[in-house]
């Protein structure tokens, strides 16, 4: 019989009690050290599921003029990953340097653009009536 403790092999953050089980999108700017604002322990700790291969291909393929897609939607239900992959596209994109290593690490050829502006907005945090008023905002647009 195989058990669990047999074939992985727990991180030290589990072990020692200090996991972090929960990533918050409105949290990506925090001023406290946490999972979602520091990349690399991001990727570092992140195994790429299928459907987060399947956005980032779509996201590169949009940028890259191979797509003429207008959104990439992540959808599931509560638990699914889908902060986890908006974090994901987010550090990918605003931090390319970072996540080149990881993407070669786990063999997804991408190619991630080196001036992309990127930002996240949580309706916790914004209340507004128009999507792009945030967003706009974020990336210091105004007009």
């Amino acid at each position: 019989m195989v058990v669990i403790k047999d074939v992985v092999q727990p991180r030290k953050e589990v072990v020692e009690g200090k996991f972090q089980g929960v990533v918050q999108s409105h949290k990506i700017d925090a001023t406290e050290p946490r999972l979602e604002n520091n990349p690399e322990e991001f990727f570092r700790v992140t195994y790429p599921s299928s459907a987060l291969k399947r956005a980032l291909e779509r996201v590169a393929e949009k940028l890259a003029g191979i797509s003429n897609q207008g959104a990439v939607l992540l959808v599931g239900p509560y638990g699914s990953g889908k902060t986890h992959g908006v974090i994901s596209l987010y550090h990918a994109f605003r931090c390319p340097d970072i996540a080149k290593g990881w993407l070669r690490k786990w063999d997804i050829s991408i190619q991630i653009p080196s001036d992309t502006r990127c930002a996240v907005f949580s309706s916790r945090r914004y209340d507004v009536d128009l999507l792009w008023e945030p967003i706009f905002t974020l990336l210091g647009r105004q007009d």
